[in-house]
């Protein structure tokens, strides 16, 4: 069955797999009527799924303060209010004579016991939501241009009807399509993978999205740096390029390994160290800053290959163009760079960057995170999203919903086009040579209405050479202002350092200063919370 439906079948097609066995279930489609044929018509369960999660939070909580069976009453009696107070009393003569054989403190050997269980239980509960995979249509119209990362198809009715008609074996614009959506790399929940260090979790369900966003994401720019934007998978692949796509893959394998640099244990070592426990959600400014510190850590003596390769994040919403050339130019370590400023002797040492010679570059992958509205998108930098996810240099968008992490690769007319890492797979060893991809594909593509998405993003650009900076440099800012008279850009472009505006040589003008500030307006900033975003 075609999982991809052309407007104007107005059926909603799609199957159900056990994900055990992987078998379709032959349940019929009149169980199924409350859904629509559109994607984001699914989510609706997500709120049903989040309030389950919560309640049995809540039971998590009352199963941590009560370890041993005589604390729970026999279900089987109904109790007295005064039989209730008794209890309770009881229960907390208990607690207290438990507290004080430990000097006060709870037993260590408790709380590792109710760590456990709830774990096991939330384990449990999320492997069952997750665990069913709905497989549903994406509607594409005739006629309207759909985006894919920089690459544009337009599929024609007439092309269609005539593939379907000579034969099946004809490849259409449609089935270009599909194959260049089914290449990018698709990196979801994981269950069953050794514990993350200081924590009992196994998985990363329920609160590694944006992780797994974060990493489709630079696996893009991996893509594009070691076998470029037209490659596609396929089974008669060169020998070589099996090597690097299963290379790209085991960066992400869910495992303790230096081959596996950018796994979900090391970027939440990384987080650990910025303040975030294991099991924290995360947002698209941080997942930015992390990637780009498990790249500086990476060990580029096993992984040589990456040597060549370094992150720029512009936070606040300027990009400083002599930050990214010195980090480009000189390999100058991230935590040295935009975010931390260039020492004095350093850029002493370094020849001038604007004439330094190309051989010398270190491609660079460029994030951008980004706020465009307090609780909803700002509509009018909807063009401008649109624009840039038609630039041969975008990696795509990470992004969602509110608490519902996505990775945007395109679009067409008023929605999205996305990867969603929202569904539970078995952990793969991927330090065989031989381990199996299939997992890390996605074949059904998903699409999110821009009015939905949550206006906490994050841009990502990959740029190869020095000539591919220069044209980044030269376009990118002429699609970030919205085409709205009064409007501002997505984000601002300082041909200085950040150290030399934090020292006062160079200062952004009035005007851009008053820009930076209204993009929320005063109204709207009392319910935003700064934590993890920067207000443009």
């Amino acid at each position: 069955m075609n999982p991809l439906i052309l407007e104007g079948n107005s059926s909603c097609s799609f199957e159900m797999y056990d994900p055990y066995t992987g078998s379709p279930l032959d349940w019929s489609e009149s169980h199924f009527e409350g859904l629509a044929a559109e994607e984001e018509e699914l989510d609706s369960g997500a709120v049903r799924g989040q309030r389950m999660v919560r309640s049995l939070e809540d039971f998590c909580a009352a199963a941590a303060d009560d370890d041993d069976d005589d604390d729970f009453p026999d279900r089987q009696q109904p109790m007295s209010l005064s039989a209730v107070e008794t209890d309770g009393l009881d229960r907390k003569q208990r607690k207290s004579s438990r507290r004080n054989t430990t000097n006060g403190c709870a037993d260590p050997e408790e709380k590792d016991h109710a760590a456990i269980l709830k774990t096991k239980l939330l384990s449990a509960f999320t492997n069952v939501k997750n665990g069913w995979v709905v497989k549903s249509a994406a509607s594409f119209s005739y006629g309207s241009t759909t985006w894919l990362l920089g690459v544009s198809y337009k599929f024609t009715k007439a092309e269609f009807e005539e593939r379907n008609r000579i034969s099946s074996s004809t490849t259409s614009t449609f089935d270009r399509f599909k194959l260049d959506f089914e290449s990018r790399l698709w990196l979801t929940y994981r269950k069953d993978f050794p514990k993350l260090d200081g924590s009992q979790l196994t998985n990363d369900i329920g609160w590694g999205c944006m992780m797994r966003s974060g990493q489709m994401l630079l696996a893009q720019a991996f893509v594009m740096h070691f076998l470029g934007r037209g490659w596609v998978w396929k089974k008669d692949a060169s020998q070589e390029e099996n090597v690097i796509h299963r290379r790209i893959i085991r960066y992400f394998g869910d495992t303790h390994h230096s081959l596996c640099p950018f796994s979900v244990q090391t970027l939440v070592g990384i987080g650990r160290k910025l303040g975030r426990n294991p099991g924290d959600w995360y947002g698209p400014a941080s997942v930015s800053a992390v990637l780009r510190d498990a790249l500086h850590q990476a060990d580029t003596d096993l992984l040589p290959e990456l040597k060549d390769l370094c992150i720029y994040v512009a936070m606040d919403g300027v990009l400083f163009v002599k930050d990214v050339l010195d980090l480009c130019m000189n390999n100058v370590p991230a935590e040295e760079s935009e975010n931390g400023g260039i020492s004095e002797e350093t850029r002493a040492e370094s020849p001038n960057s604007c004439h330094s010679a190309a051989s010398n570059w270190h491609s660079v992958i460029v994030l951008v995170p980004l706020r465009l509205g307090s609780e909803s998108l700002n509509r009018i930098y909807v063009p401008c999203l649109q624009t840039i996810l038609c630039h041969p240099l975008c990696i795509g968008i990470i992004g969602g919903r509110p608490k519902h992490s996505m990775y945007f690769i395109g679009f067409q007319e008023d929605k999205l086009i996305l990867l969603d890492p929202h569904c539970s797979q078995d952990c793969v060893n991927v330090l065989k040579d031989d381990f199996p991809v299939e997992t890390f594909h996605c074949q059904y593509p998903r699409k999110l209405s821009f009015s939905k998405m949550d206006p906490t993003c994050t841009l990502g650009f990959y740029c190869k050479t020095k000539e591919d900076f220069d044209n980044f440099l030269l376009e990118v800012p002429k699609i970030t202002m919205p085409p709205t008279q009064e409007s501002f850009p997505l984000f601002h472009f300082e041909s200085g350092s950040r150290a030399e505006f934090e020292n006062g040589c160079r200062t952004l003008s009035t005007s851009q200063i008053t820009q930076s500030m209204t993009l929320v307006s005063r109204s709207e900033r009392g319910s935003i919370s700064y934590d993890d975003f920067t207000l443009l």
